[in-house]
């Protein structure tokens, strides 16, 4: 019998296909174009589910199909009981893609999504994002 990791929502996957699956999301994060700013569009929309996507973490494969109502990505603990190391790795360097991201667009003064919009404007309300660049 095949090993499995199980979701918050009781979703098993076999430790092969969690494996696939959790390669190819780090693969598709990595030539995610923009991910500061999604990641940023994510925050102010409230959108937790979608930050922690874009900060690579690893959601039940049922996530989003609408048969998944866990809450929160995969504890990196238990995604390490249940891949290999090749494969652990991947996916802490995905990880690690997200606050890169916002480091370079820091340093190369790239605009924020909040400079393009008018977003600014809705949170000049709140004096936490008023004029922070936020």
């Amino acid at each position: 019998m095949a090993r499995t990791i199980v979701c918050a929502d009781n979703h098993a996957t076999c430790e092969e296909c969690f494996e696939t699956y959790l390669v190819n999301k780090t693969t598709d994060l990595g030539q995610t174009s923009m991910l500061a700013a999604k990641a940023e569009a994510a925050a102010l929309a409230g959108d937790e589910g979608r930050l922690a996507e874009l900060g690579g973490g690893c959601f039940c494969p049922l996530n989003g199909l609408g048969g998944c109502k866990a809450a929160g990505p995969f504890e990196d603990r238990e995604i390490a009981k249940h891949v290999s190391s090749d494969a652990f790795e991947k996916h802490v360097q995905g990880k690690a893609l997200l606050p890169a991201a916002r480091k370079v667009q820091e340093v190369t003064g790239m605009q924020s999504i909040t400079e393009h919009t008018s977003v600014p404007r809705q949170l000049d309300r709140y004096p936490a994002f008023a004029r922070s660049g936020r």
